[in-house]
């Protein structure tokens, strides 16, 4: 199970009702080091498409011994990587319900709601399939220092370095959010069977009658689900739940 965290925005309880999660494209993440490259001249910015294609010009894939830049062979299509790169999709979540932090800043300071899906189970390899849509999901590594991303690979390594040190890499003192990434081609909403959507969390100051609204718009829109609201545990500075019946 995972879980992503909302406030009472029109929009995004829209989305809900509509089985629908919303993918981000690069360029709109608040951390300035996300997808960014990082060669040995220094960082290059994200989403910077001219700089990343800079990047990418002395890449190569490998063919035997033959590494010489005049094969054709052993160039990437670096236009293709990049377009692929920057125009791919990416919808966040959490490992847990009861992250303070994520409650604080993701769900409007407690009185928003955090929504249990599931996403990743029987994924052994990350990889699925849905609605004409591939996707791929993986937890988020946490570094306290940034990742080189090599500029000369082979085509294994460079489908192994790219998401380890780019797409599924971030700072350590993000770690308190226990992120994990669900990405696809493209950004936009994405249509889910309603099936995976297992349970929803009302924060701890969430009013009685938006839990009651929002519990009566998921059943009309024939969601199947269980419902709890977060109590805070004055004794642990923790977040308990209490389930609504």
């Amino acid at each position: 199970m995972i879980y992503r965290y909302y406030n009472f925005c029109c929009k995004k309880i829209k989305t809900i009702l509509k089985s629908q999660l919303y993918f981000s494209s690069p360029d709109a993440f608040n951390d300035p080091f996300e997808f960014g490259f990082i060669d040995k001249r220094g960082p290059i910015p994200k989403a910077d498409e001219e700089n990343i294609k800079q990047c990418f010009q002395n890449v190569k894939y490998s063919r035997g011994d033959t590494n010489t830049e005049d094969d054709p062979c052993c160039r990437i299509d670096v236009p293709t990587i990049v377009d692929q790169f920057l125009t791919m999709g990416v919808c966040c979540f959490c490992t847990n319900h009861n992250n303070i932090p994520m409650w604080s800043h993701y769900a409007d300071s407690h009185r928003g709601f955090c929504i249990g899906y599931d996403l990743c189970s029987d994924l052994p390899d990350g990889k699925f399939s849905m609605n004409k849509h591939n996707y791929f999901i993986r937890n988020v590594d946490y570094n306290p220092e940034t990742r080189q991303t090599p500029l000369f690979l082979n085509e294994k390594e460079f489908a192994i370095c790219v998401p380890e040190r780019i797409i599924f890499n971030k700072g350590s003192n993000w770690q308190q959010e226990g992120e994990v990434r669900l990405i696809t081609a493209t950004p936009g909403r994405k249509s889910f069977p309603k099936e995976i959507f297992k349970s929803i969390y009302f924060g701890c100051r969430v009013e009685q009658k938006k839990i009651t609204k929002m519990i009566i718009l998921l059943n009309k829109a024939g969601f199947s689900f269980k419902k709890f609201q977060m109590i805070p545990d004055w004794k642990t500075y923790k977040l308990t739940q209490l389930e609504i019946l």
